[in-house]
C-alpha cells in the first residue's frame, strides 16, 4: 500500500469519528472529553498532491501566541535539520511539509506535523489560539 493511502486513512475525514485511544488504553483510564481543562481540537492535516505534502493552517487570537508557536517550530526545525514551508498571514500560519529529496511525505514529515500539533496544543492550553480552523483551497 502506498504511503499516501496510509496517510489518507490515518489523516482523512474519518479522524473525527475515530477515538485514537480506542483499543489502546483501558476504558476506565480514559477521561471524558468534557472533563478536560481545554477544548479538544481535532488534529487535521490535509495531504495534497503534486508534489505530495501535508498542509495545515493554524489560526491564533493574538500575536504573542502566534510568535511563540513560530519560535517553537523554528527551533525544532533547527535541531532536526528538517524544514517546512511556513506562510504567515496576520494571525494565520500555514505550514506545508514534505521530504524534498523524495518529493513526498515521509515519517520525518509526520513527526514534524505531530510536533506542530503538540505546540498548538500548548498554545490552546494557555488560550492563545482561535477555535476556527480554515483550510487552504
Amino acid at each position: 500500500m502506498k504511503l499516501n493511502e496510509l496517510m489518507q486513512g490515518y489523516l482523512g475525514e474519518s479522524t473525527s469519528e475515530r477515538d485514537p485511544l480506542q483499543n489502546i488504553v483501558p476504558a476506565d483510564l480514559i477521561q471524558e472529553r468534557a472533563d478536560l481543562p481545554v477544548d479538544v481540537v481535532e488534529v487535521e492535516w490535509q495531504v495534497k498532491e503534486s508534489p505530495e505534502r501535508m498542509v495545515r493552517i493554524f489560526q491564533f487570537q493574538d500575536l504573542t501566541a502566534r510568535n511563540w508557536f513560530l519560535t517553537e517550530i523554528l527551533e525544532n526545525e533547527k535541531s532536526n535539520l528538517h524544514y517546512g514551508k511556513i506562510l504567515i498571514e496576520g494571525l494565520n500560519v500555514t505550514i506545508e511539509v514534505q521530504t524534498h529529496d523524495l518529493n513526498r511525505v515521509t515519517e520525518l514529515d509526520q513527526e514534524y506535523a505531530a510536533y506542530c500539533d503538540e505546540v498548538w496544543g500548548d498554545v490552546s492550553f494557555i488560550g492563545g489560539n482561535g477555535s476556527n480552523m480554515s483550510w487552504e483551497t
